[in-house]
Formats: C-alpha cells, sequence, structure tokens
C-alpha cells in the first residue's frame, strides 16, 4: 500500500463522520455517474474467509466513481486516484449486525458478483459517536481496499447509515508519485 493510500485512509473516518452527519435520513444514494461501472456491496453472514452462503443478509448501495468535474488545484486533479463511494441507511441497529460474524463484501461488477474485490469483518471497537470503522483489506490480489463506517442514525437507533469508500487499484503512475513522495518524506 502507498503512503499516499494509507493517508486517504487514515483521514477517510473523520470525513465520513462529517458526510453522515450531513447525510440526515436518505434512504440511499450514490454518485450520479452514467459510464463509470458499479460495485455491488452487501453484509453477508459469516468472515471475510468464510462467508456463509451465496445470500447476502443485506443489501447496500452499489459504489460508483463520482462523474463530473474535477474539483482542486491543476497537481491535486491530476494526482487524485479513483475512489467509488456509496451511502446507504439499513433497517437495521448497529447492535444487530454486530450480534453475529458479518462482513461487508464488494463485487468487482454487476456482472461478475462472483469475484470479490474487498471485504471486511464489523467488528471493533465504537467510536464516540457509536460508530464503527470496518477497513475493507484486497481480495484476491484486486488492489481495492477501503473503509465502511457504520453508525447509528441520529434519529432514529434502530437504523445504521452506512457509508462506503473504495480506492481503485493505483496505475503505474500513481504507484511513482506515491514512491516519489515517500522518498521526499
Amino acid at each position: 500500500m502507498t503512503p499516499f493510500r494509507r493517508r486517504s485512509i487514515a483521514l477517510a473516518g473523520p470525513l465520513l463522520g462529517l458526510s453522515l452527519a450531513a447525510g440526515g435520513a436518505t434512504a440511499a444514494h450514490g454518485p450520479a455517474s452514467g459510464n463509470a461501472a458499479t460495485r455491488p456491496v452487501h453484509v453477508h453472514e459469516g468472515t471475510c474467509g468464510a462467508l456463509i452462503g451465496p445470500d447476502f443478509v443485506l443489501q447496500l448501495t452499489d459504489l460508483e466513481v463520482p462523474a463530473g468535474k474535477a474539483l482542486g488545484g491543476e497537481v491535486s486533479v491530476a494526482a487524485a486516484e479513483p475512489v467509488a463511494v456509496g451511502f446507504t441507511i439499513l433497517n437495521a441497529s448497529l447492535d444487530q449486525l454486530l450480534a453475529e460474524p458479518r462482513a461487508v463484501d464488494v463485487h468487482r461488477s454487476d456482472e461478475d458478483e462472483e469475484t470479490f474485490v474487498a471485504c471486511g469483518e464489523i467488528a471493533g471497537p465504537r467510536g464516540r459517536d457509536g460508530g464503527l470503522a470496518v477497513a475493507l483489506t484486497e481480495q484476491g490480489g484486486s488492489g481495492f481496499a477501503g473503509v465502511a463506517y457504520l453508525v447509528p442514525t441520529v434519529a432514529n437507533r434502530n437504523q445504521t447509515a452506512v457509508s462506503v469508500l473504495l480506492a481503485e487499484p493505483a496505475t503505474d503512475g500513481a504507484e511513482d508519485r506515491g514512491n516519489e513522495e515517500a522518498e521526499d518524506a
């Protein structure tokens, strides 16, 4: 994992908290993207190494890379790696999700739901806001990695807001930039 990707993932938690606070009671939404491939995301029973059965427990909003004009300075836009995002409100409490072994898994595409590209167990310490950050680690050498942030909604503690951010595999140019950053540090 490049230093850039480690820093990006480390910054994702606080940013997710802000996005969830602003998200309100939106049922489910993702970015408005016409051309980008979507990546299905589910909550499955079991762990990443042993998902139970082919059926998922809960469907999350498919991940998409946002479309539109790139914002930021010329250097930052050129250095930006694509990040697929999705946001969902589940009609299940975080306590219910933690009651049994469960995992968040990301599939390669709608056409290839048999291939998992990232997965993370719903487990670990909860933050001050009651939320839980789940590291989504690459599966099968896919190069994908990310974070799922699950937090009880303010309006209804029996619902859980889920934000998922998934970094696409780095291109050769992005890897070179990461190596240059490490050498400069």
